[in-house]
């Protein structure tokens, strides 16, 4: 086997250092079992973030979407909409994490941010909810989400904000 891996390394150093890395199957995982900012980590990062996104309710008849994204727990993430939102309107912001660790979901809407903390639930264990808040619009503007992964989560996140109905 070992010579099998040192032939392809040597074959693939004529095609770079990173080719003969990723032929020898070289993956940064951490004793822990999780996997660092490889290919295979991002991937099942964003495998994860798919299926936070179908644990999301089914509120198609519940309000109308403002914003919504999913992504990789281990990044920091912001967005905003394009459009303002009238003072007072209700929001309910909703959010699933599947991996280990925790986010920090910071929301505004015309005020000041209100962060709050979201454990990222066991794939595949049943205890994948949403964690749901309500946020209200301070004056007109539009509405912000910032993500920030707290020491080394891994995972996936899936969020939405609509309006109250």
């Amino acid at each position: 086997m070992k010579s099998i891996i040192t032939a392809r390394m040597k074959t693939a150093a004529l095609a770079g250092t990173t080719t003969a890395l990723l032929l020898a199957g070289a993956a940064n995982v951490s004793s822990d079992g999780a996997a660092d900012d490889t290919d295979n980590g991002r991937q099942r990062e964003l495998s994860l973030a798919d299926e936070a996104a179908a644990n999301l309710a089914d509120t198609s008849s519940e309000g109308v979407r403002i914003l919504q994204g999913k992504g990789r727990a281990s990044k920091r993430v912001a967005i905003s909409t394009t459009k303002t939102l009238a003072t007072g309107q209700r929001l309910i912001v909703e959010a699933v994490c599947l991996g280990a660790g925790s986010v920090t979901i910071t929301t505004s809407a015309g005020g000041s941010p209100r962060p709050r903390q979201v454990r990222c639930a066991e794939s595949g264990t049943g205890r994948a909810k949403a964690s749901r808040f309500t946020l209200i619009t301070q004056k007109t503007g539009p509405v912000r989400v910032a993500v920030q992964p707290s020491g080394k989560t891994r995972g996936g996140l899936a969020f939405r904000v609509r309006t109250q109905t």
